[in-house]
């Protein structure tokens, strides 16, 4: 950011270019090993994911064989799994397709390299928000640039939020025009208060309060699992956390519908921790590694 606010040379421009995209497939990948590491390696090669996980990796490789996805890869992972993040890809491609140019081509136009600064921001903040304060990463002097490139990201989801508001708003109103009677039996049929959570590993979902009528809706979305966390009095103790990331909400009394990067300006939560799963299948999976691990050294022995 500090060449792009003054451009000398060419060569600023360029360096500012390579800059742009290396530091946005970096908090990509920074972001992606945070869900699991295993998943920035490329093409699920077996020596990458190894040595990803803190491993030694395959006999004869080191960690310069360890090859990892690109920036477009990665994006694909953070949307699947973290959406509410709201990573667009159109900022993401400017970005990378900056550095590609300035990298192969040493071409870089200054009307694209503004705006590739702007998608630079908005990716990284996103991204590192749960690692990072702005101002660490930024520093003081370019704190108040960023934040206002992201404002205009943030006042977009916040007349969308209203707006959806609004909608619940006058569908609430017709309900209770038709009288106290029949919307009270409305209600008891379209509430969601005492439904039962709904958890299969994967998904889950519950009631919640609803930020417009305040009768219950349904708040669903993902789990997130994770590391294996084992008690390090009690290595036989093992077991794995668990988060609910919600991805959508929705209220059939007043027909509230809110999803992913929206429901935290519309007042509902961004994450819970839910009960750890004491008997986790990680564990199972790394009792077969030590397993092939063990009969890998046992025939190569055997060979030498």
């Amino acid at each position: 950011m500090e060449l792009q606010a003054d451009p000398m040379d060419t060569q600023s421009r360029l360096k500012a270019a390579m800059a742009v995209g290396v530091a946005v497939e970096l908090a990509l990948k920074a972001a992606v090993a945070s869900i699991l590491p295993s998943l920035l390696a490329d093409k699920g090669d077996p020596h990458s994911q190894l040595f990803l996980m803190g491993r030694a990796g395959l006999p004869g490789k080191s960690q310069s064989d360890v090859r990892t996805i690109g920036g477009p890869a990665a994006w694909q992972v953070i949307s699947a799994v973290r959406p509410q993040i709201d990573l667009s890809q159109k900022d993401v491609q400017a970005a990378l397709n900056l550095r590609n140019g300035a990298v192969h081509l040493a071409l870089v136009d200054p009307t694209e390299l503004g705006a590739g600064i702007r998608a630079m921001a908005i990716c990284v903040d996103r991204l590192l928000s749960e690692f990072i304060t702005r101002r660490d990463y930024w520093g003081e002097e370019f704190e108040d640039q960023v934040i206002a490139l992201i404002k205009e990201v943030m006042d977009a989801r916040e007349v969308r939020v209203e707006q959806a508001k609004s909608s619940a708003l006058v569908q609430l109103a017709r309900l209770k025009a038709l009288g106290e009677e029949a919307f009270d039996a409305v209600v008891v049929t379209l509430d969601s208060e005492g439904r039962e959570p709904e958890d299969n590993g994967e998904s889950y979902g519950e009631p919640h309060r609803c930020p417009v009528c305040r009768y219950s809706g349904w708040l669903s979305g993902v789990v997130e699992r994770s590391e294996l966390q084992v008690d390090e009095a009690d290595p036989y103790e093992a077991w794995v956390d668990r988060v609910f990331v919600p991805r959508e909400f929705h209220c059939e009394v007043c027909g509230l519908a809110v999803w992913d990067q929206d429901l935290p300006m519309a007042g509902l939560p961004a994450a819970k921790q839910l009960e750890a799963d004491n008997d986790p299948w990680e564990l199972r999976e790394m009792y077969e590694d030590i397993q092939a691990d063990i009969a890998f050294e046992a025939m190569r022995e055997a060979r030498f």
